[in-house]
């Protein structure tokens, strides 16, 4: 099947909505058969990028695989130690 209004054959989730993956139309319940699930960052079967049951359980309600969730959530790395300023005290 395909999109009723673009014609895609993909597909991704979000918070267990199933939505085209090209219009983000919301899908009707079976429409999304034999469509394409795709993650919606990186435009990969999600599944295939997924390496733990969380993993697989976040792409039903974000929509992205694990290795997209993990990248777009993990703190940044730092580059040194912050240094906490001085502050000079008026007294």
């Amino acid at each position: 099947m395909s999109c009723s209004t673009c014609r895609s054959t993909s597909f991704v989730t979000f918070k267990h909505q199933a939505l085209c993956g090209n219009c983000k139309k919301e899908l009707h319940p079976g429409e999304a058969v034999d469509m394409n699930l795709v993650c919606i960052n990186c435009g990969n079967e999600p599944y295939s990028r997924c390496y733990t049951q969380p993993g697989k359980q976040e792409v039903l309600i974000s929509g992205l695989c694990e290795l997209c969730f993990d990248e777009i959530t993990s703190e940044p790395e730092e580059e040194g130690a912050l240094e906490e300023p001085e502050i000079e005290l008026p007294f």
